[in-house]
């Protein structure tokens, strides 16, 4: 996975309210705050990731959008860009050992 390399200033100017279309010229990404406001960037760049799947090596792969895949030891680990309906992923930490994807459920 690659860190994508937006300026705090570049995020506040790319946003568009909740039920809003991004200007012209710019497309979704995702959703990049609680109160549903939506990322715009250029439509020449790639949106950051907005969807993660963890799931057992046994089931089939998603198939909903393309996703890049991380094999991780019995785990697969999938993530996209697509779901632009989503909430942007804004960090992800790994250990070794069981994941904990939410530790309050």
């Amino acid at each position: 996975m690659k860190k994508a390399n937006y300026a705090y200033n570049d995020i506040l100017n790319s946003v568009a309210p909740p039920k809003k279309s991004c200007l012209k010229g710019k497309k979704p990404c995702g959703i990049i705050d609680t109160f549903g406001n939506t990322l715009c960037i250029e439509r020449d760049k790639q949106c950051p990731i907005n969807k993660i799947i963890f799931q057992s090596n046994a089931q089939p792969d998603p198939k909903d959008f393309n996703y890049k895949k991380i094999k991780l030891s019995n785990t697969n680990l999938f993530n996209t860009n697509e779901a632009v309906t989503n909430i942007i992923l804004l960090e992800i930490k790994f250990s070794q050992g069981q994941v904990c994807i939410d530790p309050l459920n």
